[in-house]
């Protein structure tokens, strides 16, 4: 496949793009399935690469362009460029012309990758991170962390227009971890810490993982 082949031939020079950044992006445009992708970013630099390689081996020629796409959006333009045309060179097609799908549910858990993402995080775990987020010596932007829920889908578009509309910074707290508590309680602990650390607020993750 003349992605893969792409792909590794570019593996030195993919070791400066912000591999996390970029397994995000992925995400976001579907090429990844979430558990696989939650998965993989516990993993070291160079198995996260082997991962990227593997989706866009089981995603065929279609993912190829999003790949690339993803890359520029990172400010990789450059490097999206070079491996753009050396997929050409090497008999690269576009979605229209490949007629390949996005990997499917099967072929994702093929990576390897299937474990539970959250497994061992407790009801316990999501009440000490509502607790930290209240913590009177800890400041958060409550509208970035609301938009960036959204944004990973952890809450719909419905509730964060209602939280808001509420104005004490501690009532919103209470009523997004409201939210998280009434579902997947292992997967909102992981998709929450998450959330903090797109948001660069590491110090806030190490408080709740302490």
């Amino acid at each position: 496949m003349a992605a893969s082949q792409v792909i590794a031939k570019f593996t030195t020079e993919l070791e400066h793009v912000d591999i996390d950044g970029l397994l995000q992006k992925l995400w976001k445009e579907g090429v990844i399935k979430p558990q696989p992708y939650f998965e993989a970013l516990k993993k070291p630099f160079e198995e996260k690469l082997s991962f990227v390689q593997l989706q866009l081996s089981i995603g065929g020629e279609d993912v190829f362009p999003t790949f690339l796409e993803c890359l520029r959006t990172l400010k990789h333009w450059q490097l999206a460029s070079d491996m753009e045309a050396e997929w050409k060179k090497k008999g690269g097609k576009g979605p229209t012309e490949s007629g390949n799908a996005l990997p499917s549910n099967e072929a994702v858990q093929a990576s390897g990758i299937s474990k539970p993402v959250t497994e061992g995080a407790t009801i316990d775990d999501l009440r000490r991170a509502k607790t930290v987020l209240k913590d009177r010596d800890v400041y958060i932007s409550i509208n970035e962390f609301l938009d960036t829920l959204a944004e990973r889908k952890i809450i719909s578009v419905a509730e964060e227009m209602k939280l808001r509309e509420m104005s004490d910074y501690h009532a919103q707290i209470d009523a997004v971890f409201k939210i998280l508590f009434a579902r997947d309680v292992e997967r909102h602990y992981y998709e929450l810490i998450e959330t903090l650390k797109s948001m660069g607020r590491l110090d806030i993750v190490k408080k709740i993982q302490k």
